[in-house]
C-alpha cells in the first residue's frame, strides 16, 4: 500500500456565536484562541501552517476571520452556511488532502500527540476513519480519508448537518473505522 502524503486539518470556525461573538479572534494575553489552536497544531508532524484550514460560512460576517487567517498564516474557507459536511467537501475539492483531521475551532487544546498517533495509524492502514473515545470534552480526534469524506458527501446531500455533522461518519456501514479508546 503507498501511505497516503498529503494531510489537512480542517477548523470549523464562525464567528457569529450567540454566546460570544468572535471568541476565536479576541486577544488575551496578546494572542488569541484561535492562533493557540494553529500554533499547536502546526507542531504535528507533516503539518504546515498552510495546511490547517479555517472553514467558515460564507457570509460577510466572516472577512475579520479571513483577514485574521492571513496575519497567522493559515489557510482560509469559505463555503456552505449549514451543511459542514459539502462545505468540507468544497473545500478538498480546492486543496486535494489525501487524509483530513477535523477539530473544531472550539478545541483549542487539542493534544497534538493524539492526534499525530491518529494520523501515523490511519496512514499506514486500509481504514477510512479513525476517532478517538475517552478523553475529556474537547480533546478527542478524528481523522478520514478524502475517499470516506466523498462517500459520506454523497449520501448526505443539501440536508443540514451543521450541528452533529460527524455522526454520519460514526454511524456509517460502509466506512472501515478504528476507535482509539482512552477509557481505562
Amino acid at each position: 500500500m503507498v501511505p497516503k502524503n498529503k494531510i489537512g486539518i480542517f477548523i470549523p470556525i464562525r464567528l457569529e456565536s450567540k454566546r460570544l461573538k468572535n471568541k476565536h479572534i479576541i486577544k488575551i494575553l496578546n494572542t488569541t484562541p484561535l492562533e493557540i489552536l494553529v500554533k499547536n497544531l502546526s507542531t504535528i508532524k507533516g503539518i504546515k501552517k498552510k495546511n490547517i484550514i479555517i472553514c467558515s460560512p460564507k457570509n460577510d460576517l466572516n472577512k475579520k476571520l479571513r483577514n485574521y487567517c492571513n496575519k497567522i498564516n493559515c489557510s482560509f474557507f469559505q463555503g456552505s452556511e449549514k451543511n459542514l459536511i459539502k462545505r468540507f467537501y468544497e473545500c478538498n475539492k480546492k486543496f486535494k488532502f489525501d487524509l483530513i483531521a477535523e477539530v473544531d475551532g472550539d478545541d483549542i487544546l487539542t493534544d497534538p500527540n493524539v492526534l499525530n498517533k491518529c494520523i501515523k495509524i490511519i496512514n499506514n492502514s486500509l481504514i477510512d476513519f479513525i476517532y478517538t473515545k475517552g478523553l475529556p470534552v474537547g480533546l478527542n480526534c478524528k481523522v478520514f480519508t478524502s475517499n470516506a469524506l466523498n462517500y459520506i458527501n454523497s449520501i448526505v446531500g443539501s440536508r443540514n448537518n451543521e450541528d452533529g455533522f460527524m455522526y454520519y461518519f460514526y454511524k456509517s456501514q460502509k466506512l472501515k473505522k478504528k476507535i482509539l479508546n482512552y477509557k481505562k
